[in-house]
Formats: C-alpha cells, sequence, structure tokens
C-alpha cells in the first residue's frame, strides 16, 4: 500500500519547512500555495508512487500535464518537468507534497493554519480501512443530490455549510469574536466554496455550469447572511466587500458561459433554468445591506439565464407584485424593498430595449438612485448602442443634475461623476458631440473639476483652464510648479489672472509673512509683464496697488525692500 510505504517524518519535516519558505502575508507565496491545494484537491495529482525516500507523480495542471520528482533528502534537486529551475517548489511540486500529506493529515486544515500565523499541529488520519494499489483509480464519488432539481441542490450545498460551520467553530474556538468574524467572508470563499464543487458534476456540460453558478450563489447568499455581524467598522465592510466582489465575478463568468454555450439544453437544465429567476429575487431582497451587490447579481444573472419570454413576463408579474407590497411598507415608515423592486423591473425593461419605460418606472423613486444605473450606462457605451446611449443620457444628466445637489456623499458623487463622464467622453469623440461633453462638465461643477481640468489641459484652454481655477478657489501655491512652467512657455499671459488673485489673497491676511509672499508674487507679475512687453500696465497696475494699500506700513516697506524693490520712491 501506498500509505504503508510513506516516510512520514520526512513529509512531515518538509511540511514544517513550508512554514519558514512561504509567508502567508506575501501576495506571491499565498497564490503558489493556494493554487498547489486547489490542484491537489481537484485530482489534478495522480499516478503517484514511492521508491524510498523519492516521490514521483503526474500533475495535470490546465491542458498540460507535468512530471514531478520529489527528493525528500533533498528537496533542493526535486524536479518539475514545468522547468522552473531556480524555485525549490513549483505549485507542482507543492500539490504532490500535498497529495503525499493527504494519506495521513489534511492539507486544508496546515493550509489554514498557516494563513493565519499559526505553526502546523499534526492531526493524523486513522489509517485506511480499504486497500488500494497504488496505480489504482480512486473509487467514483455518487452524485448526492437530484439532477433536475434545484431544491435538492440547495438542500446539497446547507449540508456542506453546516459541515463548514462545525469544522471552522472548533478551529476558531480561541478566537475573539471580532477576529472570527472578519475572517468569515475569506473563509466561506476560500474554504466553503470549493467544498460545494468536490462532488460528481450533472452529467451535462450547461448543467455543470448551472450548479456551479447556483453554488456560487449560496456562498454569495451566506456572506450576507452573516454580514450583520461583520457590518461594524470600515475595514470589515471592506473585507466583506472584496469577497463579495471575488464570487460576483465568478458568477457573471459562469452566467456567461450558460447564455454563450451552443450545446443543447437538456431537460435537466430547462428545469433547472426555470427554478432559477425565483432564486435570484430570493437573493435581491433578503436584506438591506450591500443593495449594489446583490442588484449587479441580479443584473448579470438575469441578462444572461433568462432567455424566454415566459420567464421574463412571469418574473415581472412578481415583481411587480412585490413591488406594491413594499411601497406600502414604505408609506407606512417601515423597512421596504421598494427601491429593489423599481431597479429590478427596470432592468428588465432594459433588456427587452424598452428604455422609455424603465427611464419612467425610475423617475418614480429618488435621485441618488442614480448610483445604481451605472451598469446599463456603461453596456450600451461599451457595446456603442448609441441611440439607447442617447436616450438614457438624457436622463442621467437629468438625475446627476438634482443628485449633487443633495446634501452629503461627496465623496461617492465625485466617484458616479468621473465614472458616468468617462463613457459621456467616448460618445462625444465618436459621434462628434464636444459639446455634449463640455456642457456636462460645467453642469456638474464642482465635482467634475477634475475631468475639466484634464480636458482643458488636453484641448491647450490655458485661459479657460485659469477661469476654472479661479471659479474653484484653486490657489496658485498649491498648483503643480511643473503645470505652471508648461502654460508659462505657451501662453505666460494666461497666468496673470493667478497671480493678481494670490497677491490680493495675501495682502488680505494683513501679516508681515503675508505681505512678502505678495511680494514674491508681484515680482513674478512684473516678470510677466516684461516678457509680453506691457511694462506700461506693469507700472500702472503697481502704482494703483501702492496707492489702494497705503495705509499698510508694512506693505508699503516691502515693497521698497532689497534690490529687486518694486517702487522706487
Amino acid at each position: 500500500m501506498l500509505v504503508n510505504k510513506i516516510p512520514k517524518d520526512k513529509i512531515k519535516y518538509c511540511i514544517e519547512n513550508l512554514e519558514t519558505m512561504f509567508d502567508p502575508q506575501v501576495e506571491r507565496d499565498y497564490s503558489m500555495l493556494k493554487q498547489a491545494l486547489s490542484l491537489f484537491r481537484n485530482g489534478a495529482v495522480y499516478n503517484a508512487a514511492i521508491e524510498g525516500d523519492t516521490i514521483t507523480a503526474a500533475v495535470q495542471d490546465k491542458s498540460d500535464t507535468y512530471t514531478t520528482t520529489l527528493e525528500l533528502d533533498f528537496m533542493e534537486i526535486s524536479f518539475c518537468s514545468c522547468q522552473l529551475k531556480d524555485e525549490i517548489f513549483c505549485v507542482h511540486k507543492l500539490a504532490t507534497l500535498f497529495y503525499i500529506f493527504s494519506l495521513f493529515d489534511s492539507p486544508g486544515e496546515f493550509f489554514n493554519q498557516w494563513k493565519e500565523g499559526f505553526k502546523y499541529t499534526a492531526t493524523e488520519k486513522m489509517p485506511p480501512i480499504t486497500k488500494k494499489p497504488i496505480l489504482e483509480e480512486p473509487k467514483k464519488k455518487e452524485r448526492t443530490y437530484q439532477e433536475d432539481s434545484l431544491e435538492s441542490w440547495l438542500t446539497f450545498f446547507n449540508e456542506k455549510y453546516i459541515q463548514f460551520s462545525k469544522k471552522r467553530e472548533a478551529r476558531m474556538s480561541t478566537y475573539w469574536n471580532y477576529q472570527r468574524s472578519t475572517n468569515l467572508a475569506e473563509d466561506l470563499y476560500e474554504t466553503f466554496y470549493p467544498t460545494l464543487l468536490d462532488t460528481v458534476m450533472p452529467s451535462s456540460p450547461i448543467g455543470e455550469n448551472l450548479f456551479h453558478f447556483h453554488a456560487a450563489l449560496s456562498v454569495f447568499e451566506k456572506i450576507l447572511e452573516n454580514a450583520a455581524d461583520i457590518y461594524s467598522s470600515s475595514y470589515s465592510n471592506h473585507y466583506t466587500r472584496k469577497y463579495l466582489g471575488e464570487i460576483l465575478a465568478d458568477i457573471a463568468e459562469l452566467a456567461f458561459n450558460v447564455r454563450k454555450s451552443i450545446i443543447e439544453r437538456t431537460n435537466a437544465d430547462e428545469k433547472i433554468l426555470s427554478e432559477t429567476p425565483e432564486r435570484l429575487v430570493n437573493i435581491l431582497l433578503m436584506t438591506r445591506d450591500f443593495q449594489y451587490d446583490r442588484l449587479y447579481l441580479f443584473q448579470i444573472a438575469c441578462s444572461n439565464l433568462i432567455l424566454t419570454k415566459e420567464q421574463l413576463d412571469s418574473l415581472k408579474r412578481k415583481l411587480l407584485a412585490r413591488g406594491k407590497k413594499e411601497e406600502k411598507l414604505k408609506e407606512l415608515g417601515k423597512v421596504n424593498f421598494s427601491s429593489e423592486c423599481r431597479l429590478a423591473l427596470a432592468h428588465l425593461d432594459f433588456i427587452v430595449e424598452k428604455d422609455k419605460v424603465a427611464i419612467k418606472r425610475l423617475s418614480d423613486g429618488p435621485a441618488n438612485e442614480v448610483y445604481y444605473y451605472t451598469t446599463w450606462f456603461k453596456s450600451l457605451a461599451q457595446n456603442k448602442v448609441w441611440d439607447r446611449f442617447k436616450i438614457w443620457l438624457s436622463f442621467i444628466e437629468k438625475r446627476m443634475n438634482e443628485y449633487i445637489h443633495q446634501y452629503g456623499e461627496q465623496q461617492l458623487k465625485r466617484e458616479l461623476t468621473t465614472f458616468y463622464l468617462f463613457y459621456i467622453k467616448g460618445y462625444a469623440n465618436e459621434k462628434g458631440k464636444e459639446d455634449v461633453y463640455i456642457n456636462t462638465l460645467q453642469t456638474w461643477l464642482p465635482y467634475s473639476y477634475g475631468d475639466f481640468c484634464e480636458y482643458l489641459l488636453e484641448q491647450k484652454e490655458f485661459r479657460m483652464w485659469t477661469e476654472l481655477q479661479l471659479f474653484a478657489g484653486i490657489a496658485i501655491e498649491n498648483i503643480d510648479k511643473g503645470l505652471l512652467k508648461e502654460i508659462e512657455e505657451k501662453d505666460r499671459s494666461c497666468l496673470l489672472p493667478l497671480y493678481h488673485h494670490a497677491v490680493e489673497a495675501a495682502i488680505s491676511e494683513k501679516s508681515r509673512d503675508a505681505y512678502k509672499q505678495a511680494v514674491k508674487y508681484l515680482r513674478k507679475l512684473r516678470t510677466h509683464y516684461k516678457s509680453l512687453k506691457k511694462e506700461d500696465v506693469w507700472n500702472s497696475y503697481i502704482h494703483m496697488l501702492s496707492a489702494k494699500y497705503k495705509r499698510l506700513r508694512a506693505f508699503q516697506e516691502e515693497l521698497r525692500k532689497g534690490k529687486g524693490k518694486l517702487i522706487n520712491d
């Protein structure tokens, strides 16, 4: 038996050395061990054999197969056909080591202890009951769910969650509650998620994608269920959102794969697809937290999986009925999901290109819902559906105008402004509508300030750029010196208003240091006027300024100081 040939002490020594060779805080190290563990768990290691202190195996990685040889006494001379000669370990050698280690201990437990910064503690397994030859194919797993029943799939996922929770509770029993909570989202994604896929998949390729899709939905759902315990700080919020983003990326890819598949669907596939919309609505309306993430999941799933008019109409009827109930709750001042229902219905309208119907529906909601229009706007711009884009542009401009004049949320307003302007600029360039872009830049000030500056500099509109700085109250000392130098070389006259304004601002502070700063600006102004051959204008200005502030004795003294004095008595 292979297990009887294992030099356990040497394998344990190699595993313990991983703790010193790899640091969980280093992204490259973490990724290597995680990928190796994934290869092992997915059955990529096979044909393992042991001769003395030498282990050989084959590792399937994507479309390639690699041969590995581990020399337990001299790991430095171990070999892998992936040809990473400068590395003691590659992911294939690590996967092989995990495979051998798994015959008497748990690589998953080692990985979890390692990433948490704990020293590896052995959890040796009982000797296997059945004998298995070295090269014998592993016994095939049996499917533990009904292939054509979504309810059966969800039961399977929940059983796996109960097992995961028990193991995690035992492992985390010594942790403080806060640490246990903030790590939960990561554990759900990194540990629980792979267990859902460690089973016999449905027999059809589309069914396999759908099973993976619903497994990912379950992870998303569990993160939301536990969000109440981990939504207590900006750190934990960021930590949770990170893994929601990871799982949403998987969901988007899987849904797209189902829609684009040219393989004929089986009856089981069609049954699962018909039961999917109801689950999407349940997740959309399960909590008040992470509204954007819930809506985005609904949008990408519906766009790719609801492919018949009957399904669409049925889902719309359910949402309309639920929406009416939620509106009544809203009128009573109770917690409600009226916003989610309205946005979900608008998305169903968007799918069938009923843009005006969607816009009319959205007009009944508050202006801050413009945050949730981003997916539609981006989709139309990226696909260059400019006729529809133009319809949405008018509506979004109106909603943004309302939203930016509401109190609070300055950071979100800036982010939304930058997001929408990026796609409006693309539309303007594509359709020759530069006036539309400029008008939007002007209308959305001050939140469009950064984009407006960038545009004016690109267009060499330095005079208008100067007016924008004055409008925004940007002091000249806060402007990049390199940029000022560049404008000076192109057209120094554009800078004159900035220096005049800076002089007045400094004098208004009425202190000796401020007067000295004002004189520095005045000397710069004198240089500019001389270069522009407008010394008469300069002379008139400096005498007017001196007369205007004749009662400020300290300022008058600074004007007459030094070799470069500005006024000669």
